[in-house]
């Protein structure tokens, strides 16, 4: 489909620009929503069987303000579990500000609606948007007069219902711009009692920020609003500085990129075996603008860039966009485009699964604008709209503006559907392998597990044979069972002469011609003092991508934002400096770190290894700050070389040398570059938590090693097992009457836990599946491993809500003690307090019946930072039922 929406000649009342272009699409209908004005359209045909009218005749039963004027900022969205549609504008008559919301009865848009006025008083709501959920209808917008923007839920039951309206609502005081709320795709719901999900653009230039809202209509006070939560992105510049710059043919005026906030939807997306958003803004790529997009998974878990890129193929200016996504997983994008010798256009793109991650298909302008925008009008688009047919699950429709003819305020809209060739196609049954976790760091003659799962792909239920492969030298791996319809526990062992170092060891499933496979990043220290631990710089990763391989293209601006980046090739995959090796990040993708903070691997060491280099320049005295435990700091100065101009800086070791590096092209640039090596002394009795690195762009880091002090020794876990008094981990399908973790007949998953833990470089072994495994506290004194140790490193939860201040008391051998204040979340609401980390995160738990609860659920590691000069003793565990402890091991 590809026909006229609304245009100025539509509009009863004053003419407005930009028009707020946006659109929907339901079972048999679309609704655009533009300015003030409401139109229906056949879907299949492209007819109006609604004539545009102003948005205030939805209101005229219900009278007021509403019914009388409409403002500006419509929006139109499909309730596709309902099959409804919600419609709100905003209403300043007479400097009181109000949001009217207008809810169908049916799915036919030109029938009755039930209607509400919500009053702001006289904060005007300005850019409003909605997102619908199953339990809420959730709302943002940002209030004038304070400049905060708002989150709110109103009750969806009570509005289809056409009862009096239920709101909560939370001012986001620490969000750094505009928000947005998530709106279903699909009709597979998001888990039961899962908050609605918000993000706005970080104030970095190289981040997002997550939010939850949880509403609890029956008890207001219970709702929560949470965040926000940092997920680092490649960097980016907002397109024109968030202002104007946009060029167009013809004219020399300017449009505006509305770059400095994420564009309509947050569409989001429940495919079973994860959970999916996806989200687009607008960023200056080379000489010309671009669409950032990124999907986001585990919004509810450790929210993570699945994948992102940047559209900009050549040096026009592409902004204003939408993405969703449809049931096939494939991601469509549309946009406005533009440049100095073309009219504004419509165009639009997407991507398959099959498709490399972060990439776009090429693009199809499917309407070229008849004219441009002319003096002295800037405004263009402030948003435009992709929805998917909920019919088909395919099908995506776009709308946006265009000019017909050289103008001002002559704005016209199109509505234009187009679909991925792969969806709706019946697909073969296959799988894909994950490891969780995917990361492990075992001591020679030590062990370490991970939950291999088979995850069903278009209805397989074949068996999938493992093996392992890329085991370094006395290291041996055992699958229980060795075939599996859905998980198995890895378990690597290494002998005392096993090879120590960091090694990528390879998983391979095979069920009959089809062949797949995961990896996971196995860490082998030394015995009797612990070798060195990699920093997972993984989540920090900002810079896409910094290394390839040779003759690949991309877009992200590469590892100095200007197109250039390590020859994979001639860098490896591993770097050794200064006789300890740093495995670097994967090539082709996000894979270096500028200006963030990044997490370290709890524990106490003696240096701090640095792979890093500058870039557009020498770097001198920058500043990198590592954060201990008990809040303090220590600080060290360092210039780093360019690149390509070493210069031989105090502290400064040239790691790598390399003859080329490569273009965005594809192509080489035959120049010799290299990558620096740096070494940071640390305060060896204090506990690292995290570094700062230098706030800029400029400096680059691939990689960090944490090494052990001299000295050291071997750690130790508490034996448990005379305390242990519930049974809080069964196998799947085990029914059990001994009230399991909670007391209420929920336990941990064996099948996803496995038989031990890796948690910050310590290793835990948990006990023995359908049996006591775990203690609930009340008070018990429980014996430690006799020894001088650095930190105690526990594996523990709440349960039944919360568990805020609980103390723990390590007693020493002199007489004296230790005690730790710490709270604890609950396993199934991660409330990421001081000094809490998830351990591991785990897609159900089981029930006493046998079945299992398919929601997230989290295993927490704490760790309290000991005297190491002192012998333990003992450990007093909290006197409170709800806190859990699985695992205590001690680290020196």
């Amino acid at each position: 489909m590809n026909f006229d929406g609304i245009s100025t000649s539509d509009l009863t009342g004053g003419i407005g620009a930009p028009p707020d272009t946006n659109g929907a699409v339901g079972a048999t209908q679309y609704v655009q929503t533009v300015n003030t004005a409401l139109a229906v359209f056949d879907k299949n045909t492209g007819n109006r069987v609604l004539t545009p009218r102003d948005i205030s005749t939805l209101f005229t039963t219900m009278g007021g303000k509403c019914a009388t004027t409409s403002e500006s900022d419509p929006v139109v969205i499909y309730d596709k579990l309902a099959n409804r549609w919600l419609i709100g504008i905003i209403n300043d008559n007479g400097g009181q500000n109000d949001i009217c919301m207008a809810v169908s009865r049916t799915s036919d848009a030109t029938g009755s609606y039930n209607t509400y006025d919500v009053s702001f008083g006289a904060s005007l709501p300005d850019y409003p948007k909605f997102g619908a959920w199953s339990d809420a209808y959730y709302f943002t917008a940002n209030i004038f007069g304070n400049g905060t923007p708002r989150a709110c839920a109103f009750n969806r039951t009570a509005m289809l219902n056409g009862q009096p309206l239920q709101m909560v609502c939370f001012d986001a005081t620490t969000a750094a711009s505009t928000l947005l709320p998530s709106d279903l795709d699909g009709t597979n719901p998001p888990p039961s009692g899962e908050p609605n999900f918000f993000v706005a653009m970080g104030g970095n230039g190289a981040s997002l920020q997550l939010f939850k809202l949880h509403a609890d209509f029956a008890n207001p006070a219970n709702s929560t609003f949470t965040g926000p939560t940092t997920i680092p992105v490649a960097s980016f510049s907002q397109l024109c500085g968030g202002g104007t710059c946009v060029p167009q043919g013809g004219s020399t005026q300017q449009l505006d990129s509305l770059a400095d906030r994420l564009m309509f939807r947050l569409a989001y997306r429940n495919f079973g075996d994860h959970e999916s958003l996806v989200v687009n803004h607008s960023v200056t790529a080379g000489s010309g603008g671009g669409v950032r997009w990124y999907e986001i998974r585990s919004p509810n878990g450790t929210p993570a860039v699945f994948q992102q890129g940047t559209f900009a193929p050549d040096s026009k200016f592409r902004w204003m966009g939408s993405v969703a996504t449809d049931h096939a997983g494939d991601i469509g994008a549309g946009y406005s485009e533009s440049s100095s010798s073309m009219n504004p256009a419509v165009a639009v793109t997407g991507r398959t699964p099959s498709d490399p991650l972060g990439t776009l298909e090429a693009e199809n302008v499917v309407f070229n604008g008849g004219g441009s925008q002319t003096p002295n009008l800037n405004r263009w688009g402030d948003y435009s709209a992709i929805t998917v047919d909920p019919v088909d699950d395919c099908t995506f429709f776009f709308t946006t503006e265009y000019i017909p003819a050289n103008g001002n305020f002559n704005w016209h809209t199109r509505i234009v559907s187009f679909k991925m060739n792969n969806c709706g196609v019946v697909a073969n049954p296959d799988f894909t392998l994950s490891a969780s976790p995917n990361t492990l760091s075992i001591t020679q003659g030590a062990s370490g597990s991970s939950t291999i799962t088979v995850n069903p792909v278009n209805g397989f239920t074949g068996s999938v044979s493992l093996s392992a492969s890329g085991l370094p030298s006395g290291v041996t791996a055992s699958f229980n069972p060795a075939s599996t319809t859905g998980t198995s526990t890895l378990t690597l062992s290494a002998s005392s002469t096993a090879t120590t170092g960091t090694s990528t060891v390879t998983i391979t499933g095979v069920s009959g011609s089809l062949t797949h496979t995961t990896s996971i990043r196995l860490t082998v220290n030394p015995a009797g003092g612990g070798g060195p631990v990699q920093v997972n710089l993984s989540g920090a990763f900002n810079i896409n991508p910094g290394i390839v391989t040779d003759g690949t293209t991309f877009s992200g601006g590469g590892l100095d934002n200007d197109g250039f980046s390590y020859s994979s090739n001639l860098l490896g995959s591993t770097v050794t400096f200064g006789g300890t090796q740093l495995t670097l990040g994967p090539a082709n993708e996000a894979d270096a770190v500028a200006n963030a903070t990044v997490t370290l691997p709890s524990g106490q060491f003696g240096s701090l290894k640095v792979l890093a280099a500058g870039v557009n320049g020498n770097q001198a005295s920058q500043t990198f700050t590592v954060h201990f435990s008990d809040s303090t700091s220590q600080s060290f100065t360092q210039s780093v070389s360019d690149w390509a101009h070493p210069q031989s800086f105090a502290g400064e070791t040239i790691v790598a040398t390399m003859a080329h590096r490569d273009q965005t092209t594809g192509a080489t640039q035959i120049r010799t570059v290299n990558l620096y090596g740096y070494v940071f002394t640390l305060n060896s009795s204090k506990t690292v938590s995290s570094i700062t690195l230098p706030g800029t762009r400029n400096v680059v880091v691939l990689a960090m090693n944490l090494i052990p002090a001299a000295g050291g020794g071997t750690q130790a876990q508490a034996n448990l097992g005379g305390a242990f008094n519930r049974e809080g981990i069964v196998t799947d399908g085990t029914t059990f009457t001994t009230g399991g973790l909670d007391g209420g007949g929920s336990a941990y998953s064996a099948n996803l836990l496995g038989s031990s833990v890796t948690f910050n470089g310590a290793t835990f072994t948990l006990g023995a599946a359908n049996s006591s495994n775990d203690v609930s506290t009340a008070g018990q004194t429980i014996t430690l491993p006799s020894g001088q140790f650095s930190s105690l490193r526990m594996l523990a939860t709440g349960v039944n809500g919360n568990q805020a201040s609980q103390t723990f008391v390590v007693h020493f051998s002199d007489g004296t003690s230790s005690t730790f204040t710490q709270s604890i979340s609950d396993w199934f609401t991660p409330q990421s307090f001081a000094g809490e980390s998830t351990a591991v995160s785990m897609p159900h738990r089981d029930n006493s019946d046998g079945t299992t609860d398919n929601r997230t659920f989290l295993l927490y590691g704490y760790s309290f930072a000991l005297n190491n000069a002192k012998t333990v003793s003992s450990i007093t565990l909290p006197n409170n039922a709800n806190v859990e402890v699985l695992a205590i091991t001690l680290v020196p």
